[in-house]
């Protein structure tokens, strides 16, 4: 983190320095900073970069809607939600994923399930984008319900949404699902991957299970020693 600190000082440092500054630089600098968690950096070069009179793009807005979620900046996402619409921009995957991981972090879950009931396609970054921000948020109910409608019409869960719904299986004790889960993530190799692994170990622990939690943590792929 200090060096990608330090490579961001860099950055800024020839960034104030250009006589001209295009699309392109504004994205980098913006994104930079958002990538790191410097979202009060990242908003504030947005902000700077439209008093300036420069149009964003994509890119500009999805690392807007990064800092946005990190910062609970509801009312700047909303108003780059109504940009995208406003502009007639197409609502894809990558806007429209960023949009949910954006209100969820501000628990702001009605709108995001605006946008995903909204959304034509829904790619998978989409339901896992609503199954985590409903999981984030303590709706278990809910996390649960999308989880099985994805199953039912949607792509097959990958790690990802493995992950958000055994944090509610966790979080009430949903024990037997978690269990399911588990012989599904085996089933399909998911039980290598580490984080996989740790969630179902948290989420057996949690279930007071600590036998399958013991079996899951001595089969990791790897441990911090």
């Amino acid at each position: 983190m200090y060096s990608r600190c330090r490579e961001m000082g860099y950055a800024r440092k020839v960034f104030d320095e250009m006589s001209v500054r295009d699309l392109v630089s504004w994205n980098s600098i913006i994104s930079g900073y958002s990538k790191i968690g410097f979202a009060r950096e990242a908003v504030e070069m947005f902000g700077k970069m439209r008093e300036g009179g420069m149009e964003p793009d994509e890119m500009t807005l999805v690392s807007v809607l990064v800092a946005c979620g990190y910062l609970g900046n509801f009312n700047l996402g909303r108003s780059i939600e109504e940009h995208v619409v406003e502009k007639g921009m197409e609502l894809n995957s990558y806007i429209g994923s960023a949009l949910i991981n954006m209100y969820g972090k501000c628990g702001k879950l009605e709108s995001a399930r605006r946008v995903f009931n909204g959304m034509k396609r829904k790619e998978i970054v989409i339901w896992n984008a609503m199954i985590t921000g409903y999981a984030q948020n303590g709706q278990s109910d809910e996390t649960f319900s999308l989880f099985n409608a994805m199953k039912e019409t949607g792509p097959e869960p990958n790690e990802i949404t493995l992950i958000a719904v055994l944090s509610s299986c966790a979080s009430i004790g949903a024990l037997n699902l978690g269990i399911w889960i588990d012989e599904y993530a085996t089933n399909r190799g998911f039980n290598h991957n580490i984080y996989v692994a740790t969630a179902l170990v948290d989420m057996y622990a949690k279930c007071g299970n600590l036998e399958y939690a013991s079996r899951v943590f001595e089969n990791m792929p790897q441990r911090n020693e």
